[in-house]
């Protein structure tokens, strides 16, 4: 075999197994788009129970996984931990499709509500 077509191969082998990575790399969504969020801030929700805000890294990793599915096509807006009735939920705010909503967590990662957030700030 000549050593001239030996080279060719290589490098036609080279290049399909480049092209084999983008694609795959090119497939593979994020789990969210995530918008830099404050690092620690204490807001007073509506029902007088003060949120603490937090990163998306310092959501349980079960209420992540939860997440990822909902806002797959989505931006994260806001991250909150909450201690209400003795418990502790992780409440989620984000935009898809021009529309601001709203996703209340267990800490095991259970959807306890996810609605659309009207125009007043008032929740549907």
């Amino acid at each position: 075999m000549n050593m001239k077509h030996v080279g060719f191969g290589i490098v036609a082998l080279a290049l399909l197994a480049g092209t084999t990575a983008w694609a795959i790399a090119k497939q593979q969504k994020p789990a969210a788009s995530v918008t830099p969020i404050a690092s620690v801030a204490v807001i007073e929700d509506d029902d007088g129970d003060d949120e603490v805000v937090i990163s998306l890294a310092d959501l349980p990793a079960s209420v992540r996984t939860a997440l990822a599915g909902i806002t797959a096509d989505a931006a994260v807006t806001q991250v909150a931990k909450e201690e209400k009735d003795g418990s502790t939920t992780y409440d989620v705010e984000y935009a898809k499709d021009g529309k601001q909503w709203a996703v209340e967590f267990s800490a095991s990662g259970t959807v306890l509500e996810n609605e659309l957030d009207d125009e007043d700030g008032d929740e549907d």
